[in-house]
């Protein structure tokens, strides 16, 4: 099996190629790559052959998710990092497998028996569909929310609204929970998000059209949105945003 390990720690990187041979000696690791720009370039060239990635998140020159904005690897990837924050997101990529540093062996046999397991019931390329969520071509159905240090996996028919403040983002659930996303406003709504039950309604909010239940006017040309939760927050349609939002609601 040929394996490429995205690293830009040289040790890092020589331990994890030892681990993968104590756990498989058809293991081949074909290239070991430490940056965010020669990760592109080699995506961007003939790695056909490739059939699995290890890629740490923080790399020499900046965040790996970088690469996926000018590359496309078909291939399953295992990202492993010390920061488990970047779980949600590498979750929304080909996501194989996350593992937290220091990475020991039973974690990585973890992951290669699941690759390996998937892989006899599926060939490359159902198994690379299998795993790729491309936010080009698809809305999200789930969300993964973060609370202190625990991930909660939540349906999309679940989430009331999204808002963004002190620089996060979050979104509250039908029972009034919050959980942070690695998102920011403008991601859910371009990629992310259903615009038909979706909508943007200022810079802090975006409302979930099953929630809406009351519009009221509001001083300056605006709207007042009451939705079917006990909601905290006083979310208003900012006055640009009025006509269209009125629009949507009726569509």
């Amino acid at each position: 099996m040929n394996v490429a390990i995205i690293e830009d720690e040289p040790f890092a990187a020589d331990r994890l190629e030892r681990l993968l041979h104590e756990i498989s000696l058809d293991t081949r690791v074909v290239c070991k790559i430490d940056s965010v720009s020669k990760a592109i370039d080699y995506f961007n060239s003939d790695c056909s052959s490739l059939e699995l990635v290890f890629m740490d998140v923080e790399l020499a020159d900046g965040v790996c998710f970088e690469i996926f904005k000018h590359a496309n690897p078909d291939v399953p990837i295992i990202f492993t990092t010390a920061y488990d924050q970047y779980a949600i997101k590498a979750f929304d990529l080909n996501s194989l497998h996350y593992l937290l540093k220091p990475v020991e062996i039973v974690d990585v046999a973890k992951a290669m028996n699941k690759f390996q397991t998937l892989t006899r019931k599926m060939n490359r390329l159902e198994l690379f569909d299998y795993y790729k969520k491309s936010p080009k071509s698809q809305y999200k159905e789930h969300f993964l929310g973060k609370i202190g240090t625990k991930l909660f996996h939540q349906s999309i028919d679940q989430i009331a609204y999204f808002y963004s403040e002190d620089k996060t983002v979050s979104f509250v659930d039908q029972s009034k929970k919050k959980y942070f996303v690695d998102y920011n406003l403008d991601e859910l709504m371009n990629h992310y998000l259903n615009p038909e039950l979706f909508f943007r309604v200022s810079r802090k909010y975006i409302v979930h059209l099953p929630f809406v239940s009351t519009l009221i006017k509001y001083p300056g040309q605006r709207l007042k949105i009451l939705l079917s939760i006990d909601q905290e927050d006083e979310i208003i349609v900012s006055k640009e945003r009025v006509t269209a939002f009125k629009s949507w609601i009726n569509n």
